[in-house]
């Protein structure tokens, strides 16, 4: 158990730079804040890498992507229902397919998460549409810098008032919507929204504050 936490934590530390690509794809076609969406996306690697087994035959970056992707389109779609959204990242987010991983929900029901298929936005692995350019070389200094940020991310994490720390890993961690997580802790899918508006802002301050924006 513990070698594959450090395989998993590992992963994500060397990985972290695939997050900004997306987030920065998203920003430019909605009026949402980069920070946010780096926030998002840096806890949709994390769920990535829980879900993550080598043999499935696919590279992790490729499976980390979609996944990465996926949890800023739930967010977008669930935690930003009010905000108009360009028909493509409509599209996007109300699409739910599987092109070669498994589907997001029969990965956490083997996990023991709930989940509620209905509710996924997960796309598929290909990328053609979006223009990214991603190094996946990195070199000692670069890998170190992961490691610092990673550590960093995951103790910011942990640091956030309760309330708002269970409300990002259900809506962002573990998929559910706004209105199940109220549902199980008895207050309005509004709360639970602030709630994760509030978390990622605090994360985002902290992480500034730290260079790690």
């Amino acid at each position: 158990m513990k070698q594959q936490q450090c395989k998993r934590n590992r992963r994500v530390r060397q990985h972290l730079d695939l997050v900004l690509p997306l987030a920065r794809y998203y920003v430019l076609r909605t009026n949402v804040e980069m920070d946010d969406l780096i926030q998002v996306g840096r806890l949709g690697l994390i769920r990535a890498a829980n879900l993550y087994s080598e043999s499935r035959g696919v590279p992790f970056s490729a499976y980390a992507r979609p996944h990465i992707r996926g949890a800023i389109l739930h967010y977008l779609r669930d935690s930003h229902g009010l905000v108009r959204l360009p028909r493509s990242i409509q599209d996007q987010a109300s699409r739910g397919r599987s092109n070669g991983v498994d589907k997001p929900w029969e990965s956490a029901s083997n996990m023991g998460l709930s989940w509620l298929p209905h509710r996924t936005r997960w796309v598929s692995l290909d990328e053609s549409n979006v223009q990214l350019a991603i190094d996946e070389k990195e070199s000692a200094m670069h890998s170190l810098g992961s490691w610092e940020r990673y550590e960093q991310l995951i103790s910011e994490l942990k640091r956030l008032p309760k309330d708002e720390q269970t409300c990002i890993q259900a809506v962002i961690l573990q998929g559910r919507s706004l209105r199940q997580t109220g549902r199980a802790l008895g207050v309005s899918a509004m709360t639970i929204h602030r709630r994760v508006k509030r978390g990622l802002e605090r994360l985002s301050c902290r992480c500034s504050d730290l260079g790690m924006a």
